[in-house]
């Protein structure tokens, strides 16, 4: 009976954590430990509302009837557990089913309190996405349209806009795949200079520019930082030229 109990519990609380976006996003960058608990969690708060729910509905005598002669809770469980009375039977598959249609009607009632807009994934993924520097700093260049600068493992260089960021699923978070708009892209020399060799022309256009989608694996990103066009080429002019930082000291 425990096990029949449990499950139920942690299904329903998981499908309500599923369904509920600031859950939905939350879950999916937890570790297995923490997804049970937090599954047990509102499982159990939806398991206990059922109870209060049954208990106020068996105080009309129309729902203690129908709990007393509905059988039911006595075909489906009888096998389980049996020598129990049928109004026994019928409150315990209510206390096993009702969480279900909570974690169904729940998600959707609290979204149109808490979040009544139509962009309700931004303000929530920008929260979750703050105990990492390099999501937030994706995701913000994302919604802000700014541009980047990207330094790889292999040390390629890819200077653009971010298009898109995976969506979190059950095996990863948002923390995947980044589709990247380039403008340029070059390399790090012998000794980390920036290198640009390619210039996308059609990357300038609007309509053109989403052709040129470049998927790169965020774990790949050693380093990523705004892209100044005017700053960079100042930068780069002191870092090639040493002797003016002798001569000026």
């Amino acid at each position: 009976m425990g096990l029949l109990l449990t499950i139920p519990i942690l299904v329903a609380g998981f499908w309500f954590c599923h369904r509920y976006p600031p859950l939905r996003y939350k879950i999916h960058r937890a570790d297995n430990q923490y997804l049970y608990l937090h599954s047990a969690q509102h499982g159990l708060g939806l398991f206990f509302i059922s109870s209060i729910i049954l208990y106020c509905a068996s105080r009309l005598d129309s729902v203690t009837h129908i709990l007393n002669t509905c059988d039911i809770g006595y075909q489906l469980l009888h096998l389980v557990v049996p020598d129990k009375t049928y109004l026994e039977y019928n409150s315990a598959l209510f206390i096993f089913l009702f969480p279900f249609a909570l974690a169904f009607i729940f998600p959707k009632f609290l979204q149109f309190i808490a979040e009544p807009t139509d962009d309700y994934k931004t303000p929530i993924i920008q929260k979750l996405l703050k105990d990492s520097p390099l999501d937030s700093f994706l995701f913000d260049a994302l919604i802000y349209d700014t541009q980047i600068m990207l330094s790889m493992s292999d040390k390629k260089v890819y200077v653009g806009f971010v298009l898109n960021m995976g969506e979190p699923n059950e095996h990863n978070g948002m923390d995947q795949e980044i589709l990247l708009q380039p403008v340029l892209s070059g390399y790090r020399n012998e000794k980390l200079i920036v290198q640009f060799t390619t210039n996308y022309d059609l990357a300038l256009t609007n309509d053109q520019s989403k052709k040129l989608g470049i998927i790169l694996k965020q774990e790949n990103i050693v380093s990523a930082t705004k892209f100044d066009k005017t700053l960079f080429k100042n930068i780069s002019n002191t870092s090639s030229t040493p002797e003016r930082l002798k001569s000026s000291q």
